[in-house]
This record gives C-alpha cells, structure tokens and sequence, in this order.
C-alpha cells in the first residue's frame, strides 16, 4: 500500500478506491474531481467489482476506500454515509 506523502507542502501518493455499479459512483467522481483540483499529484487506481469483491479487497489490504451497499458489518470501518 502506497501512502501519502508531504512533500514540499504537495500532497502526492495513490488511493486505490473499488466500487460497485452504484448511483454514488457520481458522488465519488465528484468528490475526487474536487479533491484533484487541490492535489494535482495524487493518482488513483479505480477497481470495479461487487459488494463481496470490494470487501474482500479492503479485508486484505489492497484497497484503501471500498463504496459497498449494505448489509455490511461497517463497526470496524471509518465510514460515511452516501448520500445517493
């Protein structure tokens, strides 16, 4: 896993992040859009997948952002709520 790093003040690294087909996918492009324009030099891996795929993903280390529907133990996760 890659981290962020400062560096001279510019923030840079890569966030992988996995999704579903989920109408929160727009809020997620938007949300990266805006966080682009702030941190040019941050990259990001976009993995596809189903609820159980992202999960298993994130379980193991290889995602750091996973956009899963519920049912879904979220108790040992930082999470928010989508608002779609």
């Amino acid at each position: 896993r890659q981290d962020l790093r400062h560096k001279d003040e510019e923030l840079t690294g890569k966030i992988a992040i996995g999704s579903g087909e989920f109408q929160s996918t727009r809020f997620l492009s938007q949300m990266i859009a805006s966080f682009s324009e702030k941190h040019p030099n941050v990259q990001y891996e976009i993995y596809s997948g189903d609820a159980d795929n992202i999960h298993d993903y994130v379980e193991r280390g290889l995602l750091d952002i996973g956009l899963m529907a519920e049912p879904i133990d979220i108790r040992k996760y930082d999470f928010i709520s989508m608002p779609v």
